[in-house]
C-alpha cells in the first residue's frame, strides 16, 4: 500500500483525486445508506461484534493489557484506512485527467472500485504490470489475512464449546479441514457467470449493517445492564465482621469493603471492574457510558433510520432482483441475527432451576474470573504485607469512592 501511496501521489491529476476525497458533501448525510454503509465500514474494519476479537483475546494472558490493545487497534485502524484512501483516490484523480472526465465519473465503490476502475487507473500508468502486480498482491494479502481471523473465530468457537472432544488427536484440524472445504463450495457459486448477482446479496445483507448494528445493540445490553444481573445479596455482607471466614482473618477493612463493592456491583460496572483487575489500573470511566448509554442508543438510532428508509437491493443501481432474491437476502441477513436469541432460549431451556435462577447462571461471570478479581482485591493491600502492585492503594481507593454506591442491597 506504501508504494502505491507513493507512486499514486506523484502522477498528473492525483490532486484532483485528494481533493474529492477530502470534500465532504452534507446533502448525503440525508441519505440513510450513508449512514449504514458509515457503521457498517467501522464494524467491519474492525472486525468488532464478529466474535474475531473475542476469540483472538481469549489466548491472551489474565494480565493483558486490552485496554491499551483495544485503542491501538482502533487508532491503527483508523490511520490505515485514512492513508489507503489517499492511495486510491489519488490514482483515480490520475484516471479522471487521462479520460478527460469528472472524477466522480469513475470514483466507484465495492467490487467495482477493486476489480474494474482501480485495474484500469493501473493499466494507464508507465510499466502497468508492475503495478498491477503490487495491487493485486496487496489484495490477495488482504483476503489471506481476513481469512485466518474469521476461520479462528469459527474454530475456536466451535472447539470451545466440545472442548474435551477437539482436544482429542487431530479433531480440531479435520474441523478446521471442514469448515475450509465448506467455504470454498459456497464461494464457488461466486466465480460462475451470475457470481457478481450472488455476491451483491451476500455484501449487502449479510456484510452490511444491519446485521452487525444488531449483535452491537445486543452486546452493549449484556455487557451494560445484564452482565451478572442476579448478584447473590448474601455475598455483598462480606465486609462484616460475623461474614468472614477464617481464611480472611487477615484482610484488611479496605480490602474487606472492595470485596463488597465487587460483589454488588452489577453490569457495566462488574465489567469494569474486572477489567481493572486485568490491567492494574483504573481505565477511563467514559467506556462504562459507551457501554451502557452512548452506543445502543447510537447503534439503535442508526438502525431504525436505515430500517425505515430501507430500500431493496439493486445490482449496478440498474438491475432489480426478483421476490426470491430479496427474500434469500433476508433469509442470509437474519441468519446471523436470530441465532443469538435461539441459542439464548436453549441455554435457558437446559439449565436446571426455576426461571429466576436459570437467569442467575447464565448471566454470572465465569466463577474462576470472580475468584480472580476478589483474591487481588483481598490479598494486594493489607498494611502488614508488601503490595505486590504499586496500583493497589489507589485503585482500591478509587473503587470506595467511585463504586461504593453500588455496595447498598
Amino acid at each position: 500500500m506504501i508504494v502505491l501511496l507513493i507512486r499514486g501521489v506523484t502522477l498528473p491529476g492525483a490532486i484532483d483525486g485528494i481533493r474529492f476525497y477530502l470534500s465532504p458533501d452534507p446533502t448525503h448525510l440525508a441519505n440513510p445508506q450513508v449512514w449504514i454503509d458509515a457503521a457498517s465500514q467501522v464494524l467491519f474494519s474492525n472486525v468488532v461484534c464478529s466474535g474475531c476479537l473475542t476469540s483472538l483475546g481469549s489466548h491472551n494472558k489474565y494480565n493483558n493489557n486490552c485496554y491499551k490493545d483495544a485503542f491501538a487497534l482502533a487508532m491503527v485502524n483508523s490511520v490505515t484506512s485514512f492513508v489507503a484512501g489517499f492511495a486510491i483516490f489519488s490514482v483515480l484523480g490520475y484516471m479522471s485527467y487521462q479520460m478527460g472526465v469528472d472524477i466522480s465519473a469513475v470514483a466507484e465503490s465495492g467490487p467495482g472500485l477493486a476489480f474494474i476502475a482501480y485495474p484500469q487507473a493501473v493499466a494507464m500508468m508507465p510499466l502497468p504490470q508492475l503495478w498491477a502486480v503490487f495491487f493485486f498482491l496487496m489484495i490477495i494479502f488482504l483476503g489471506l489475512d481476513s481469512q485466518f481471523v474469521n476461520l479462528e473465530t469459527m474454530v475456536t468457537s466451535i472447539s470451545d464449546m466440545y472442548p474435551s472432544f477437539f482436544s482429542t488427536g487431530h479433531r480440531r484440524k479435520l474441523l478446521l479441514l471442514v469448515i475450509c472445504v465448506v467455504s470454498l463450495l459456497i464461494g464457488l457459486c461466486m466465480v460462475t457467470e451470475g457470481g457478481m448477482y450472488i455476491f451483491q446479496l451476500f455484501e449487502y445483507y449479510i456484510c452490511g449493517g444491519i446485521p452487525l448494528l444488531l449483535i452491537a445493540i445486543l452486546e452493549t445490553i449484556c455487557i451494560g445492564w445484564v452482565y451478572d444481573l442476579e448478584k447473590n445479596k448474601s455475598d455483598t455482607c462480606i465486609s462484616a465482621p460475623q461474614e468472614i471466614n477464617s481464611d480472611d482473618q487477615h484482610v484488611c477493612p479496605w480490602n474487606r469493603q472492595s470485596v463488597s463493592v465487587y460483589r454488588s456491583t452489577v453490569g457495566a460496572d462488574r465489567y469494569y471492574m474486572n477489567i481493572m483487575d486485568m490491567i492494574g489500573y483504573r481505565p477511563s470511566p467514559y467506556i462504562k457510558y459507551c457501554w451502557r448509554y452512548i452506543t445502543p442508543c447510537v447503534s439503535a438510532s442508526v438502525l431504525l433510520f436505515s430500517l425505515v428508509k430501507f430500500t431493496p437491493l439493486r445490482y449496478n443501481n440498474t438491475y432489480k432482483y426478483p421476490w426470491w432474491g430479496l427474500a434469500l437476502g433476508l433469509f442470509l441477513a437474519l441468519s446471523s441475527v436470530l441465532i443469538v436469541p435461539l441459542w439464548c432460549l436453549y441455554i435457558l431451556t437446559v439449565t436446571p432451576g426455576t426461571p429466576r435462577q436459570r437467569l442467575k447462571v447464565v448471566t454470572t461471570p465465569a466463577d474462576n474470573l470472580l475468584r480472580a478479581t476478589e483474591e487481588t482485591l483481598k490479598s494486594e493491600t493489607c498494611a502488614d504485607d508488601k503490595p505486590r502492585k504499586r496500583h493497589t492503594d489507589e485503585i482500591l481507593g478509587e473503587v470506595l469512592l467511585h463504586e461504593g454506591s453500588h455496595s447498598e442491597v
